[in-house]
Order: C-alpha cells, then structure tokens, then sequence
C-alpha cells in the first residue's frame, strides 16, 4: 500500500490549546501547543500517511 503524503501547515488556535488540566476553568491558552506536539500525540497516524507540519503560526482563537 503505498502511503498518501500530508504536510500540515499550523496556525495555533483551539486545537492546539493547552490548560493545566482537563477539568481546568480557568488558564486555558489558545494556540500554545506546536505542530510537532500534535502529532506526536498521534502517533498511530503514520499507519496510514507520511505525515510532516510546519508551524507558521501560533494565533489564538478569537
């Protein structure tokens, strides 16, 4: 099988936000957390494409 090839392009925003912890209120930060992070928590997603990401960005959410 061959494997499709995608390049993300990171902007920051809600998906790539951070809190102390999931049942945090208060202290969350949009836009905190880098591409690599993301997919490194993502792990098994190599499975299926060659992944790589670029951080261009880190902007918050509003």
């Amino acid at each position: 099988m061959i494997k499709k090839h995608i390049y993300i392009l990171a902007t920051g925003g809600t998906i790539a936000g951070r809190a102390a912890s999931e049942e945090a209120t208060t202290g969350y930060q949009a836009g905190a957390i880098g591409v690599a992070d993301l997919l490194a928590a993502v792990p098994e997603i190599r499975r299926y494409a060659e992944v790589e990401g670029e951080q261009i960005a880190a902007i918050d959410s509003k």
